[in-house]
Parts: structure tokens; sequence; C-alpha cells
């Protein structure tokens, strides 16, 4: 090994010394330059942070304002490639959307994502190759800035555009995407009904086919984020394939390969949900940090994922699922010695620390539902618990079986009836909405602020 090799080895050996317990610095500055894209005045902040970072170690400043250019660069050039004019469409289709009125059609072209509108029904499938012809629509910022910005909310899918359909080319292809075909097909093929809906809402992330009443309801009660492939789910499905590979008598070993490419697969299936890739980043992560003893901690790891995450596809920034996952995970590991300490004082079981969980994170996200809904359902606070504990210990226990064993579809439609049945009764009769003004972005700093040094004070508490 050449002399100039062993230097650059032993100086990223110590600068990650140096990050180690100190990532979630690196990951701040990232968060407070994505506010100063959104308010200018932000750099005030920042510039007093980054006087602190220099005063506690200089090569995390480095770091930081390295990491932070390659962020700025990244960013504008994908702002440059959105806003550039397409003359071709050519990509495979990641999503269908029929109703009686149009069809709309997702389709992946390079890493952005093309929204194709027809007003007839096109004979397609998932992972066909199409080529269109058509004329684009503008996507119109709004001027209110309070208002939902369907702009800024396509951006966060990589969405760069809109095209009305006059001429379609199809192609049947095979590529990574037929895996989430094939699985539609057997849903399809062995369900049908509610069934089949609430399959594909809790296992594939879509629940466009749930009847408008329950759909309703569940925005009403507060539960969207059930339905919203999360960190939930991951560890629910990965936690049953782990207890059954161990009734196998499989090696750690052998599991964590086996988990790994199950993963990876349903990162696809999924079509890279934020939400998913962030879940299976903490479990990859969590096994290399474990196995190459790399003493990482927990906000290390998640701050980890995020700057990622934010380097790689900077748009994320106006994904709500990015945001919500990655600001209730870091207020979760956070908040993880006080659930320790409640739970080694008063030897609460799981079904409570569940419930004290899901309290927090309504909590947590209060600012981003007022800003979605401008309202908040307060008996939603608890009536979740229910909704969780239900979700997370039957019917999606019950729906991840019965996908593996079709037969059991007729007890599944019960617990969905079962499932409405609450969901009704929680919107006509557990239900306190109070209706909230727009949060601006200081009070929100303001709100979480107030959290961070509240757990701060708890957590030096002896």
């Amino acid at each position: 090994m050449s002399l100039i090799k062993l230097k650059i080895i032993l100086l990223f050996k110590s600068l990650f010394i140096d990050l180690k317990r100190n990532f979630f610095l690196i990951a701040f500055g990232l968060l407070l330059l994505l506010f100063i894209i959104i308010k200018w005045w932000f750099v005030f902040i920042y510039i007093g942070y980054l006087i602190y970072i220099y005063k506690k170690n200089k090569r995390i400043l480095i770091f930081l304002m390295g990491i932070s250019i390659l962020f700025l660069l990244v960013y504008y050039l994908n702002i440059y490639y959105i806003k550039k004019d397409i003359k071709e469409i050519k990509g495979i289709v990641i999503g269908i959307k029929e109703n009686e009125n149009y069809t709309k059609i997702t389709i992946l072209k390079g890493l952005n994502k093309i929204i194709a509108i027809s007003p007839n029904k096109i004979n397609l499938e998932i992972s066909d190759k199409v080529i269109i012809n058509g004329y684009f629509k503008d996507i119109s910022t709004n001027k209110n800035e309070y208002e939902f910005n369907y702009y800024e909310y396509l951006l966060g899918y990589r969405c760069h555009n809109i095209v009305n359909i006059e001429d379609i080319e199809i192609s049947k292809s095979i590529n990574i995407f037929t895996i989430r075909k094939l699985l539609i097909r057997y849903i399809n093929y062995f369900f049908n009904g509610e069934s089949n809906y609430y399959i594909k809402a809790l296992i594939l992330g879509d629940s466009s086919l749930i009847n408008e009443i329950d759909l309703e309801n569940i925005k009403i009660n507060g539960i969207s984020h059930l339905f919203a492939i999360s960190g939930l789910h991951i560890s629910l499905i990965v936690g049953m394939i782990t207890k059954l590979l161990q009734i196998l008598k499989c090696k750690d070993k052998l599991i964590i390969k086996i988990i790994t490419i199950f993963l990876l697969l349903y990162i696809i299936i999924t079509n890279f949900s934020p939400s998913v890739l962030r879940a299976s980043f903490l479990y990859f992560l969590n096994n290399i940090n474990k196995n190459k003893k790399l003493n990482l901690s927990s906000l290390d790891i998640i701050s980890i994922i995020f700057i990622l995450f934010i380097i790689i596809n900077p748009v994320f920034m106006y994904n709500l699922s990015f945001k919500l996952s990655f600001l209730v995970s870091f207020f979760i590991i956070i908040l993880s010695k006080v659930i320790n300490k409640l739970k080694e004082k008063y030897k609460f079981n799981m079904i409570i620390e569940l419930i004290i969980i899901t309290l927090l994170i309504q909590i947590l996200s209060l600012p981003v539902v007022i800003n979605i809904n401008h309202r908040i359902n307060i008996a939603s606070l608890f009536s979740n618990s229910i909704f969780i504990i239900y979700m997370s210990y039957i019917l999606l226990p019950f729906i991840i079986i019965t996908l593996l064993i079709p037969i059991l579809h007729y007890p599944l439609e019960l617990l969905i009836k079962c499932f409405s049945f609450l969901n009704s009764f929680s919107k006509e009769y557990l239900r306190l909405d109070i209706y909230l003004p727009h949060m601006e972005i200081i009070e929100i700093v303001i709100f979480y602020l107030f959290i961070t040094i509240i757990i701060l004070l708890i957590n030096n508490q002896e």
C-alpha cells in the first residue's frame, strides 16, 4: 500500500472517530439548509450554527461544509432537470389508476416520473414500456402559501410533468417492476372485494380502491398513516419472517440474508417508497453496525440515512412521507431513554408501550397535520391507540398470513368489516375537532425546540 493511500485511510478513520456520536450535527446542518431554501432568513441561524460547530470541532465543520455544497449542487441540478422541457416521453409504467372519467398512468423515465392522463381506458400493465405523444399541462404553483401546493407535492415524488395522451405505443417488458405486476396478478386472482382492496392498501401502499366513505372516515379519524407503508409494517413483517425462520432452526446469518433479500424486493414492490427505504436502510445499517462493531448509536444511524437520502434525492424535502418518517424516527430515538425509564419503573407490557409511542407520534406530528388539514381531532389522540393495536396485532398480521394462505380470505373479510365498523363508529362518536390556523415555520421550530428542551431536561434527571 502506498504512503498516500495509507494517509487517506488514516484521515478517513480519524474523521469517522470525530463524527461518531456527532452525525446528528451534520444532519441538523442539512436540515437548516432545507429551511433556508424555504425561508431565506434561516441563513442567520445557519451562520450561528456554523460558529457553534467551529468551536466544537473544526474537522466536523469542514465535513459539514463539504456535504452542504454537495447537497446544494445536486438540489439545483434536480430543479434544473425538472424544469427542463422533455421532447420524448419514453419510460416504464409503474402505476395505473382507472376510474369512469380517465386513466392515470405513472411513468418512470430515468430517475424521474411523469403522469400521463387519457380520457379512455388503456390496456396495459405495470412494467410495460410506453412511448407517448401528447401535450403537456402546466403545473401551476398556488399563490396562497397556506393552500395545498400540487407542484411541490409532485416534486416530492420526483414527478416533473403531466401530459395528456394523444397517442401511446405499448410494448411488454421484463424489468424489476415485473415483481409488483406479478404480485398484483396474484392478489387479483385469489382475492376480490374488500379483501383485495385492503391487501393492496396495506401491502402495496395503494389505498385508491378502498371505498370513499371508509377513506373519508380514515382521514377524519387521523389514521391515514396506518395505510402508508411505514416502519410499523416493516417491523411487523420482518418480525414474522424472523420468528418463522427461528422456528425452522435457521442460523442468524441466514436469517439476515433472507430478510435483506426480502427488503430489497419489497422496496421494488412498493415503488421505492421513502418510508420503506428508510425502514429497510435502518435494518441494513443496524446489521452492519453490529457485525463490523462500529459502535454507532441509533441517532448516528438514522442521521446517516437522512444525510444519504437528502444528498441522493434532495427533492425528498417536499415529500410528506419522508418528512413525517424521519421526524418521528428522530424523536422516538431521542425519547427511547424516557420510555425505557417509564417501562422499568411501572413494569408495563408491549401494548402499553405501543399506546405511549402512539400518543407521542400523534403529538410530534401535530404541526404537519395542522398545516395539511387545519384541524385536529383531539379524540384521535386516544382512539388512534385502539386502531394501531387492532392493525398491529390483528388485521395486518392476518392479511400477511392470508396472502400466503388465500383460503383464509373469508375470515379476513370479517376482520375488515370489523375495522370498517370501528372506523365509522369512531368518526361518529369519538370526534372532537379543533380548527387551528396555519403554523408558520418559526412556530413549528419553536414547537419542536420546546419538545427537545423537555426531553433533555427529563434525560438529565437522575
